[in-house]
């Protein structure tokens, strides 16, 4: 199991607030159970995908709160699609790069350079990664997280 935590300058009602309109705008499940509760946050790393599961606490620290996210679960997947993308590329760039020892790859080369180029401008120029610490940078700069209801 693996912990992250994360101080911020919210008092722990409000922060409870804000990781609840947080998981809306990101996608992720949340379940409160008094001062924490549940998260099953969806992450990218990369050329990989998935979520992560854990136990969210909310202690009072000073003028704000510290949040505590103890991740019991972690699934990541493949994305296989862009891997099958990129090794099209790879296969373009290696026509490219052989043709001056095998000449009857010069045929190819045009094709093959097209190919490296689609790859990178379809796959590698748009990974990203998105985890728990953007998660919880968005909780704290959240300034929509509603007021109580008076």
């Amino acid at each position: 199991m693996s912990r992250r935590d994360i101080d911020i300058e919210l008092p722990p009602d409000q922060a409870l607030r804000a990781i609840e309109h947080a998981a809306g705008h990101w996608g992720a499940e949340w379940q409160a159970d008094g001062w924490g509760g549940r998260l099953t946050l969806p992450v990218t790393a990369g050329l990989r995908h998935g979520r992560l599961s854990g136990r969210v606490g909310i202690s009072s620290r000073g003028g704000g709160s510290r949040l505590e996210l103890e991740i019991e679960r972690e699934e990541f997947w493949l994305n296989r699609g862009a891997v099958f993308v990129l090794l099209c590329g790879a296969i373009g760039g290696i026509s490219v790069m052989l043709w001056p020892v095998w000449p009857p790859l010069l045929a190819l080369a045009p094709v093959g350079a097209v190919l490296a180029i689609l790859a990178w401008l379809m796959v590698a120029s748009r990974l990203h990664s998105s985890g728990v610490d953007d998660f919880f940078a968005l909780v704290a700069s959240d300034p929509e997280a509603p007021e109580p209801a008076a």
